[in-house]
C-alpha cells in the first residue's frame, strides 16, 4: 500500500482538510507505517510531492488535535527526512528545486518542534531551528514573506534554547533577518516584536552589543502603528538602553539618543519618567558642548515636568530647573536667568516634603539672593559713578 493508494486524498486535502479528518489520519498513519518498514522509497519527484503533502496534512491534523499523531511523530519526521535526502541529492538545483526543498524543510522543522513540545528534548528544538533556518535561506531571494515566516519559526525554536549564548544570538539575528526581508507589514511588525523581545531578554548581561540592539529594536518598534501602551513601553526600553550605554561608554551620541527618546516620550505621554531622563541628558550634552541652549531646554522641560506632578517629585524637578537657570546665568552674567533660578528654588521649597531637600533648597536660594543683591549694589554703584563722571565733565568744560 504506498502513496499511490492515497494520491487523490493527499492532493485534495493539501490546502485544508476537506474529507473526514479520520480518513486523513488513517492515510497518514498507513503511509508512515509502510515507510518505517522500508516499503516506501522516495525515488521520484511525484514521491517527493506526496511526502510534502503528507507533512502539510499532518500539520492540519495537529492543528485540529495537537496530540493526534504523537505516537508516530518520530516516524513522520523520518519520512520527511527521506524526502529531503532525495531533493538534496538532485544534481541540478534550480530555483524550483530550492523552493521545494525549502517548503519541505519548513514542514519538517514544524514536526521537530512538535516533538520538542512533546519530549522537551533540546535536540528536537535544535533540529527545528536548523530546518526553519534552511527554509528561510533557500527562499529569501524569491519568496520574501515566506522566507521571513520561516526565519521567525527558526527564531522561535532558538528562543527555546536561549540559555545557550549561540542560540540567544540566533533568536535575535533570525528575527532581524525576517524584519529586513519581509514585504508584508504584518510580518514586519511581528518580526520587529520578536527582535525586540530577544534583545530585551539579554539586557541583564550589561553587554554593549545587546544594549545597542535593545535600543535599535525598541526605537523602531515605537515607530510602528501600535497601541499607546506598547509605544510607551518601547520608548522607555530604548531610553533605558541609551542611558546604560552612555554610562558604559561615555559616548555622547548615547546622551543625545537619551535626550531624543525622552523628549519624544514627553511629547506623547507627559510622564515623569521622561522628564527626569531628559534633564540628565540635557546636562550631559551641555557639559560636552558648552551650548547654553541645552541649559535653556533643561530649564523649560524641568519646569513643565514639575507642573504635572506634586510633592517631592515636583520639588526635585523645580530644583533641577533652578540649577539649569543658575548655570545659564553665568553666560553673559544674565540677571534674567538668575531671577528664574530664584523663582524655581522658591517653588521647590513650596513643594518640598523632605527636610534634607528643603535645607538644600534654602542654601541654594540664599546664595542666589546674595548674588542678586550684589548685582543690584553693583548696578547702583555703576549708575552713581556714571552720574558723577557726567557732572565732572560738565564742570571741567
Amino acid at each position: 500500500m504506498g502513496f499511490q493508494n492515497y494520491v487523490a486524498l493527499l492532493r485534495d486535502n493539501y490546502r485544508h482538510l476537506i474529507d473526514s479528518k479520520d480518513l486523513c489520519n488513517t492515510a497518514v498513519r498507513d503511509i508512515i507505517t509502510e515507510h518505517a518498514g522500508g516499503c516506501i522509497q522516495v525515488s521520484s519527484l511525484d514521491d517527493l510531492i506526496n511526502v510534502k503533502r503528507v507533512a502539510k496534512i499532518s500539520r492540519h491534523l495537529l492543528q485540529y488535535e495537537p496530540h493526534m499523531l504523537d505516537d508516530v511523530l518520530e516516524k513522520l519526521y523520518q519520512l520527511q527526512c527521506a524526502g529531503l535526502d532525495y531533493v538534496q541529492g538532485e544534481t541540478h538545483a534550480d530555483t524550483q528545486t530550492m523552493i521545494t526543498e525549502a517548503h519541505l524543510q519548513r514542514e519538517t522543522g514544524r514536526i521537530a518542534r512538535r516533538l520538542f513540545e512533546k519530549t522537551a528534548t533540546p535536540q528536537w528544538a535544535e533540529l527545528a531551528y536548523h530546518h526553519a533556518l534552511t527554509a528561510g535561506q533557500r527562499t529569501e531571494d524569491n519568496e520574501h514573506d515566506y522566507a521571513a515566516l520561516a526565519y521567525l519559526e527558526a527564531s522561535d525554536a532558538a528562543k527555546k534554547l536561549a540559555k545557550n549564548p549561540t542560540f540567544a544570538e540566533a533568536w535575535y539575528m533570525t528575527a532581524k533577518r525576517a524584519f529586513e526581508i519581509a514585504d508584508n507589514p504584518l510580518i514586519v511588525t511581528d518580526a520587529l516584536r520578536v527582535q525586540t523581545d530577544a534583545a530585551i531578554a539579554m539586557k541583564d548581561t550589561k553587554n554593549e552589543l545587546w544594549l545597542a540592539r535593545i535600543y535599535d529594536a525598541s526605537w523602531m518598534s515605537s515607530l510602528e502603528n501600535i497601541a499607546s501602551k506598547e509605544r510607551f513601553m518601547h520608548i522607555a526600553n530604548a531610553l533605558g538602553a541609551a542611558n546604560q550605554l552612555y554610562e558604559l561608554t561615555s559616548d555622547i551620541q548615547w546622551a543625545q539618543a537619551m535626550y531624543d527618546r525622552a523628549d519624544e516620550g514627553i511629547t506623547l505621554f507627559h510622564d515623569p519618567l521622561f522628564y527626569g531622563r531628559v534633564g540628565y541628558a540635557a546636562q550631559e550634552l551641555f557639559n560636552h558642548s558648552k551650548n547654553p541652549q541645552m541649559l535653556e531646554n533643561k530649564y523649560s522641560l524641568m519646569m513643565e515636568g514639575a507642573s504635572v506632578v506634586c510633592g517631592d517629585r515636583a520639588s526635585e524637578l523645580y530644583h533641577r530647573a533652578a540649577h539649569a537657570a543658575r548655570h545659564r546665568s553665568a553666560f553673559g552674567k544674565s540677571m534674567k536667568w538668575l531671577q528664574r533660578a530664584k523663582i524655581a528654588y522658591e517653588k521647590s521649597l513650596e513643594s518640598c516634603e523632605n527636610e534634607s531637600r528643603r535645607d538644600d533648597a534654602n542654601r541654594c536660594l540664599t546664595r542666589v539672593n546674595a548674588k542678586l543683591r550684589n548685582s543690584k549694589d553693583s548696578c547702583r554703584w555703576r549708575v552713581g559713578r556714571l552720574k558723577w563722571d557726567r557732572e565732572r565733565s560738565k564742570h571741567l568744560t
